[in-house]
């Protein structure tokens, strides 16, 4: 299986010399460099991005400490390819702003949680099987935005 990473940020200076990189810091979590072939593209700084969705089975945008609602230039740059990788029924995962940035590129609102920030641990169910990935995950979250909406496009 192929898997592309959508680095949106780099990690913070103290988890660099835990982790070094997103990737690495990923695959401590997830154990797939095993069974499955990784790319990796700096969209925050390079725009680095596959020339098609095709290229891979599943797309993983990660975290970063801006919002889609910062409207920054990677997150328009990134929403255009996440509607290419949803319409051809890619597998899609965001940790983060990269959860945004998909609900957002599919015409989900988000915007700030009238409760402030939310802490916990909740269950996400994959609904298709992935060679390498557990059949679902248990994070930890901590957030302050939330989906407004769930109309999509």
């Amino acid at each position: 299986m192929n898997i592309s990473l959508h680095v949106c940020d780099d990690i913070s200076l103290p988890l660099t010399n835990r982790f070094e990189d997103y990737a690495n810091c990923l695959d401590s979590k997830f154990k797939f460099a095993s069974v499955v072939n990784i790319e990796v593209g700096n969209l925050h700084s390079k725009k680095e991005l596959p020339s098609s969705a095709d290229e891979c089975d599943v797309y993983i945008a990660d975290g970063s400490p801006s919002s889609v609602n910062d409207e920054l230039p990677w997150i328009s740059y990134l929403s255009v390819f996440i509607r290419s990788e949803f319409h051809a029924e890619k597998g899609l995962l965001g940790i983060c702003c990269g959860q945004q940035v998909i609900h957002h590129a599919l015409g989900v609102s988000i915007r700030r949680s009238d409760k402030g920030w939310g802490l916990g641990a909740y269950s996400v169910e994959f609904y298709k099987s992935y060679d390498g990935f557990k059949e679902s995950l248990h994070p930890r979250q901590s957030r302050l935005k939330m989906v407004k909406s769930l109309e999509m496009m």
